[in-house]
This record gives C-alpha cells, structure tokens and sequence, in this order.
C-alpha cells in the first residue's frame, strides 16, 4: 500500500519496474517522441503484455503532448493495466504541476476507479502529497466527484492516509470550506447535497462558512437581500429545501446566535417569508408519524443549546405552536420581529474538528437508532425482541471524513 513513508522515487520505481516491459511499436514510440506515430498506429488502445496502454506510458513519463495527442485520438483513459491503475493514478502520483490530470479530468477520468490495492486516484494523491492534483480533483464539477469515505483493502480512506501529513488534511479541509460555500452560492440538485454529506463529510449543522453562518442561515440570508432577483430566489429555495432533506436544522444557531428560523421571522418581504414557510410546510407534512416525531425532537434539542432567555422561550412556543398544527407562517405572526442575536456558542465548546465528526456521526447513529425503535413500535411481534436488535450498536461505516468548523 502506497504510503507517506515511501517517497516518490520509490513511487515511481514501482512503476517503472512494470511498465517498461513493452512489446508494440506505438509503445516504443511514445517514449521516444511522435515522429513515428502515423506509421505504427493501429489501435490507441492496444495494449502491451502488462495491459498497459499508450496513455499510461504517456502519463508515466509526463509527455503532455502525447496525452492530448492520444486523447484526441479517441484513447480510453479508463483502461486498467494489470495492477488496475488507469493512466489518472500513474498522473496523480507523478504530475505534481497538475497539467495532465485536467488533462484526463477533461476528458471524464473516473475518480473513483480502485487499483488491486484498492486506491483510488485521490488515495494516491493524498498519499504522494500531490496537492495540485488533490486541487484539480475537488475542483472538477464542484467536488461532485469527489468520494473521501472510500476504503482500499487495507481499510484506509484517503481521509486516514492524509492523518499522516497535516499538509494534506488541512488543504483538503480548506476545500471542503469552498465546496460548503458552493452550497450557499451554487445550485446543487439534492443528490449532490447527499453527495456532499454522506461522502465528503460537510457536517451541515456545525460547519461555519467564513462570515460564521451555517450553510442554511446563509441560504436563508439571501431571502432579505433586495436587490435579489425572482430566478435567484427560486433557486436557493430549491437550496434550501435540498438542506432540510439532508438533515439541516432550521432552529440551529450558527456562529453568530441566528437560526433559520429567527432570521426568517425579520424578513421584511411578506412573499419571500410565506415561500420558506410554504416549503417547510411540504417538508413536514410529507413525513411520516414517526419521521416527523424525530423531526421535531431534533429541533427541540437544537433549541435546548440556546443559552436561557426571552428569545429562547419564544422559539420554544413558536416550535410547540408548529407541532400542534398551527401554519408555520402564522406562528410566526405571532413572534417578535428582528430578534437580537442570541450569545453564540464558543468556538471551544463546539469542540476541535475530530470531536465534532464524532458527535456527528454519534447524532446520526442515534438519529438511526430511534427512528428504528419507532417503527418498530407499529410493527407485531415480540416488542422485546424489537428493543434488542434496535439496540445493537451499529456496524454500518459512515465518511470517515472530519467536519471543519471555521475559527472565525
């Protein structure tokens, strides 16, 4: 397994030692140039008896224009050699300016084909500290591609291999910053959202964006701006609602004591309010019973870490008023406009960026766990039986990504 103990010479010595075994002429002549690639080409992908093609001795000995010219050609960058690496692992381990990885990215290289190993091309990255190719991958359609919880055959993530060099978490935390700021500035559909959750880790309920806003305060901000245009609205709605199914919290106080729901309360524009509370609306009247029993004790709890007060008791009512049946809009008639920020929660409290991946994948055990002993309740059979084998604990494997809360 490629680790940060073996250095790129060795890296490349492995490489080489397999892949300079070539039997085609088109393989000899990308090793030496293109002046002869007219003549002796018959198939772009012929392959040699290591399974590699032109492109990966393109890659490996980092002769761009060869890449672009086998590109061009209709070479297929996905191919896998006999130790299953494409042309983009080779790259990622050896293209520290980054050209010919876009190159590939350009020409729709899969990032999440595995080698015998079981890396994929970022575990290889990571493990090369290879920062501009980390930088092209997160880069490529806004991080959609981008899958951090996958594991090799050792059980290693490229999360857990970028532990070994606080260069590369740190730079890859910084992107996930960006991809959370794409959350509130870009429009996403909802599989993007989950793909962002569940595979790159974006901790959507304590992730603070640089202006210490949640991404759903953020979304949510958006809405009193004036000079915001119809089509624009309309799509950080779209954002919004895309939040809620992911699990974001309208009743949690970011960095600076605003919640979702306080915020929405001093929206001046009556039309833009009752469009949130509509949505909110359809999210919970299509929740099941007990969907919408977790649902709202999630909110309370998001309530509960508000420090005491006025305002406090007011989200508390505003809350029960909702639960009761009352229209989200017109509970909040009843609430005090432009509410002061509530104190926020210190930045220690809310705990280092490894603590809070803990409590959040401990929040999503728990989540998991009591909507099972709900439904189970509705079901026959041996309650007893039920309360056991809810109350296993799970062996399910989230991302093993860590949330990154902004300092400030």
């Amino acid at each position: 397994m490629l680790s940060n103990s073996q250095n790129l010479n060795s890296v490349t010595e492995k490489i080489l030692d397999l892949y300079k075994k070539e039997e085609c002429p088109l393989h000899i002549c990308v090793q030496n140039g293109t002046s002869h690639l007219y003549h002796v080409l018959n198939d772009v992908n012929q392959a040699n008896r290591c399974l590699n093609t032109p492109l990966h001795l393109a890659a490996l000995y980092q002769r761009f224009d060869l890449v672009l010219w086998l590109l061009k050609s209709g070479a297929n960058p996905q191919l896998q050699n006999l130790l299953r690496d494409t042309p983009l692992h080779i790259a990622a381990a050896i293209d520290k300016r980054g050209f010919i990885v876009q190159l590939f990215l350009d020409y729709q290289a899969n990032l999440q084909l595995q080698n015998v190993e079981g890396n994929t091309p970022l575990h290889i990255a990571v493990s090369c500290q290879n920062l501009m190719a980390i930088e092209h991958f997160f880069n490529y359609k806004n991080g959609t591609e981008v899958v951090l919880n996958i594991m090799n055959n050792y059980g290693k993530t490229p999360l857990d291999l970028a532990d070994e060099n606080k260069d590369s978490l740190n730079f890859i935390n910084k992107k996930r910053k960006n991809i959370a700021r794409y959350m509130v500035t870009h429009q996403f559909s909802l599989d993007n959202y989950k793909h962002f959750v569940n595979n790159i880790g974006i901790d959507i309920n304590n992730m603070l964006l640089a202006n210490r806003q949640l991404i759903l305060t953020g979304l949510i901000n958006y809405f009193n701006r004036p000079e915001i245009q119809p089509s624009t609205l309309e799509r950080k709605l779209a954002s919004i609602k895309n939040s809620i199914e992911c699990g974001a919290r309208i009743f949690k106080m970011d960095g600076n004591g605003k919640s979702m729901v306080s915020m929405l309360v001093g929206i001046d524009d009556d039309q833009r309010k009752r469009s949130v509370c509509n949505t909110l609306e359809a999210h919970k009247k299509k929740l099941s019973f007990e969907e919408e029993k977790l649902f709202i004790e999630e909110e309370k709890s998001c309530i509960e870490e508000m420090p005491n007060g006025s305002e406090k008791e007011q989200m508390c009512r505003l809350l029960q008023r909702w639960q009761s049946g009352v229209e989200l809009y017109r509970c909040l008639k009843g609430t005090v406009a432009n509410m002061p920020a509530l104190n926020p929660i210190d930045d220690k409290k809310r705990g280092t960026d490894e603590q809070q991946f803990k409590r959040h994948k401990q929040a999503l055990i728990k989540k998991s766990i009591l909507k099972g002993w709900l439904q189970q309740r509705t079901r026959p059979g041996n309650y007893i039986d039920n309360i056991i084998n809810i109350s296993q604990p799970s062996t399910s494997r989230g991302c093993s990504a860590r949330s990154f809360c902004e300092d400030g």
